[in-house]
């Protein structure tokens, strides 16, 4: 049935798409405009799914610096380069961009998920703070016990259920997570992990570039109607914010109530004491819990996974790690921390695995604090 309120909202985006379409070329391409580097022409597209091939290939057809005239946004494709910009001109390139999705799930419902990414900021720096004190070299040996405990069942998942195996290893992940931080012991079936699985898919989605081409293209189509065609992200939006507010406050109230109940205590808790009620800081630590989570959640189960794949196509390799084992630490007990260093040959595998398949092939997008400079 034709609709003729329908049909108009669509002919006036279109034309508001249109004008900013032509807008956005014309200042591109007025005098004033900056001296960039070389670049591919016209509309590029950028794609959500391993979009480092893509990188590298424009890297191979431009060089080290590749400029996306359309998009404002310049691809560092050598180590030299990006050691020279984001490291000796860190003041200048270390704010961090936002995607317009995440962007839009911050602002429903007030859910102040401020560090998923965060701009560079007073703010920004305490938060480094906070995970620079947690997790620092020295503080590593804190969260021995929990990884210890995990890997135990995680062994005992594998024999008894060998088939799913990469669902034992992400169960791993986020247990290993909540018990170091939280002092929580969160089963596979426990509903607040099936939540965390969904919120860290959401949150992965919303921070990635790509997703929604369009709307990252034209950011203020965050005020069009839901229901029109092309704003699925609108809804996403929604539905990844209640997710990581729920995900964000149960563990981190649960761990509160612990330590005022004299039960346990946990990483978490102790900050939040620490803080002496100063509510900036108890926001930024319930943050940290969670962007902790989100930031282990894929790392672990993906070098996890690769290392599967490689002991499966290197046996010989596999077969001389565990030679090495069971010369070392024998048959009648599991290897701990302090067998580490005396295991050079395992330790090489580790190395080897995280080098032949990095987890996170690509930093976080970051932004110019100042574009003249730049």
């Amino acid at each position: 049935m034709f609709d003729p309120i329908s049909t108009l909202s669509l002919t006036l985006v279109a034309a508001i798409l249109v004008f900013n379409y032509f807008a956005f070329f014309w200042l591109r391409k007025s005098p004033s405009a900056l001296s960039c580097p070389p670049g591919p022409n016209g509309l590029t597209s950028m794609p959500a799914l391993a979009p480092w091939f893509q990188y590298q290939k424009w890297g191979n057809d431009f060089g080290e610096l590749v400029y996306l005239q359309d998009r404002n946004i310049l691809i560092l494709n050598h180590s030299r380069v990006a050691i020279d910009l984001l490291e000796k001109r860190a003041r200048i390139y270390s704010d961090r961009r936002v995607t317009p999705v995440m962007d839009l799930t911050r602002l429903i419902k007030h859910t102040k998920l401020k560090a998923i990414p965060q701009r560079y900021s007073s703010d920004w720096r305490f938060h480094r703070k906070l995970f620079r004190q947690s997790f620092r070299q020295a503080a590593v040996p804190y969260f021995f016990p929990a990884q210890y405990h995990k890997t135990h069942e995680l062994l005992n998942s594998l024999i008894t259920d060998p088939n799913n195996f990469m669902q034992h290893v992400m169960a791993l992940s986020q247990r290993v997570i909540y018990e170091s931080l939280y002092s929580l012991d969160i089963p596979a079936d426990h509903p607040l992990a099936k939540k965390s699985i969904i919120a860290n898919a959401a949150a992965g989605a919303s921070l990635v570039n790509g997703t929604f081409p369009l709307f990252e293209r034209f950011p203020f189509l965050r005020f069009v109607p839901a229901w029109l065609p092309g704003c699925g992200f609108k809804q996403q939006a929604i539905e990844c914010s209640a997710i990581l507010k729920e995900v964000n406050s149960i563990p981190f109230n649960i761990a509160v109530d612990n330590l005022k109940s004299g039960s346990r205590t946990s990483l978490i808790a102790e900050l939040v004491m620490k803080s002496e009620g100063n509510l900036a800081q108890i926001e930024a630590i319930q943050s940290m819990g969670l962007v902790s989570f989100i930031a282990a959640a894929d790392t672990t189960v993906s070098s996890i996974g690769s290392f599967f794949l490689c002991m499966c196509l290197y046996q010989k390799t596999q077969r001389k790690g565990q030679e090495e084992l069971d010369r070392v630490v024998g048959r009648d007990r599991l290897p701990t921390f302090e067998d580490r260093n005396s295991l050079p040959y395992v330790e090489a595998i580790y190395r080897e695995v995280m080098r032949l398949h990095p987890a996170v092939p690509l930093d976080n997008s970051l932004k110019t604090t100042n574009q003249r400079k730049a």
